[in-house]
């Protein structure tokens, strides 16, 4: 699976854009197979997950953090450098962004925060 097929949007966090490339997997198969198929995210790069409440790094080799959203978009958990072969999720996550490890933390994502989705182009 290649990003370069994904809609791509920009997202915001208190009204300033996070400056990331956010990969839109909407479908079951771009949903299902994620990360696993692609190379691993760049620093300036996501991959949200909608509709979605939990993850895997089930044969992944590299930690990726993961940011859970509820309907609107708010912060409701973050794991940072989720380790592979890992599951993670939460009960009131409706979406996910996946970052590369330690990213969530850089851009100063916190819970709470409500993410804005810009254009899809």
């Amino acid at each position: 699976m290649s990003y370069f097929r994904l809609p791509v949007v920009s997202m915001t966090a208190q009204d300033k854009n996070l400056g990331l490339r956010v990969y839109c997997a909407r479908s079951f198969l771009s949903r299902t197979l994620g990360l696993l198929c692609a190379r691993p995210l760049q620093t300036d790069e996501a991959l949200w997950l909608e509709p979605c409440g939990s993850v895997h790094t089930l044969g992944m080799n590299y930690a990726i953090d993961v940011v859970f959203l509820d309907r609107e978009r708010r912060i409701v958990d973050q794991v940072e450098s989720l380790p592979p072969s890992r599951l993670a999720g939460r009960r009131l996550a409706r979406s996910v962004l996946e970052l590369p490890a330690r990213a969530a933390r850089g851009l100063g994502l916190e819970r709470g925060m409500e993410l804005r989705v810009g254009e899809v182009s």
